[in-house]
């Protein structure tokens, strides 16, 4: 599981597409959140890394060090570390089942603490072809602009979705 505490960006989304791609799960982290809940939050990740947006410094100065996984990087050290990689697909792509996690994304916690709900490669690629693809119907030329984070459900799975189904 990979952690990402992200304000929208070009980063972000070439994270979490990264992280998916790689057979991680992205565990998409509410930036508004803070203290106990954002720490509620990762206990539940149980994520290795966490990618972090420099901008989300309040939501990271609240998390606890105990709830921070041991490898943290910052989306400047992102971009350096993936500087000079290869652009080719890693073997693990070719063999990622459709059931396997792609996203965890947490409820808003209005009735209590937030829950993650867990969306599959299969339940992804169906918003993405269904309502993306089928629905929205964009065309390369087109413009999406997209004020919901991408920590959002309907962000996540309609808009990006509707994005790369329209190519």
């Amino acid at each position: 599981v990979v952690g990402i505490l992200a304000e929208n960006s070009t980063t972000d989304l070439l994270a979490i597409l990264a992280t998916v791609k790689l057979g991680a799960v992205a565990g998409m982290l509410n930036y508004n959140q803070h203290g106990h809940v954002i720490d509620h939050s990762m206990s539940l990740l149980g994520a290795k890394v966490l990618l972090r947006d420099p901008r989300c410094t309040q939501a990271w100065e609240t998390m606890s060090p105990e709830s921070r996984p041991e490898h943290v990087l910052d989306f400047d050290e992102l971009e350096a570390a993936a500087e000079g990689r290869p652009d080719t697909d890693p073997g693990v792509t070719d063999d990622l089942p459709a059931s396997t996690t792609a996203f965890y994304v947490f409820t808003s916690g209005t009735t209590g603490l937030p829950k993650a709900s867990l969306m599959s490669h299969n339940r992804w690629m169906a918003n993405y072809s269904g309502i993306g693809g089928l629905a929205v119907r964009l065309r390369p030329s087109d413009t999406l602009y997209v004020p919901l984070p991408m920590y959002h459900n309907n962000a996540l799975s309609v808009s990006l979705g509707a994005v790369l189904a329209g190519g």
